[in-house]
């Protein structure tokens, strides 16, 4: 079993140096990114722990930093952080059936992932970042059950996982592939189709 208390002191430590590399800093991005990265790390682990208020305050700070940051310049990397923090924001919303507002911030996720392909074109990381954005998104709409569109978007994220699989077999895609493919068929079936 893994050692969440353990885990927890060790990038709540981490996130307490990264805090004074900032201070010493000043606004360097490099080491304000350090900061919103400890957070959300912190943020994982405590929705681990199952303690989701620490979690979405650890990551709704982790997000606030990375839209700065984004805000800044809008870089490829700040672009996917806050992305990603959106991400993490709406996986917890949906732990603490907030709904509404997972959907709000998975929409979001998902719409900065579709300005990254514009921006760095369809890499494979920025593929499989859409796909992941569209099953999450799947996940919120089953759990308000709306199963219809639930199956529409992962049927989205199933063909671009299968076009990832074709173009690189690597153990990831096969993971995604096989993991949307069941998912895809559990909702068809709810559905009927």
């Amino acid at each position: 079993r893994k050692d969440l208390a353990g885990a927890e002191v060790a990038f709540r430590n981490s996130l307490e140096i990264d805090r004074r590399l900032h201070a010493a800093t000043g606004e360097a991005p490099q080491a304000l990114r350090d900061v919103a990265v400890s957070l959300s790390k912190l943020g994982d682990v405590m929705r681990a722990r199952e303690d989701f208020a620490e979690a979405e305050a650890a990551i709704r700070e982790s997000l606030e930093i990375t839209r700065r940051l984004a805000a800044a310049g809008e870089t490829p990397q700040a672009l996917r952080d806050a992305s990603v923090s959106l991400e993490r924001l709406g996986i917890v919303l949906l732990d603490r059936q907030d709904l509404a507002g997972a959907d709000a911030a998975l929409r979001e996720s998902l719409e900065i992932r579709k300005r990254l392909i514009v921006a760095v074109g369809e890499t494979p990381q920025a593929l499989r970042d859409i796909a992941v954005s569209l099953a999450r998104l799947s996940q919120a709409e089953e759990r308000k059950g709306s199963t219809q569109a639930a199956l529409t978007l992962c049927e989205e994220a199933l063909g671009l996982s299968q076009r990832l699989f074709q173009a690189s077999p690597t153990p990831t895609a096969r993971r995604d592939l096989e993991s949307w493919l069941r998912k895809t068929a559990d909702l068809r079936r709810k559905t009927g189709d």
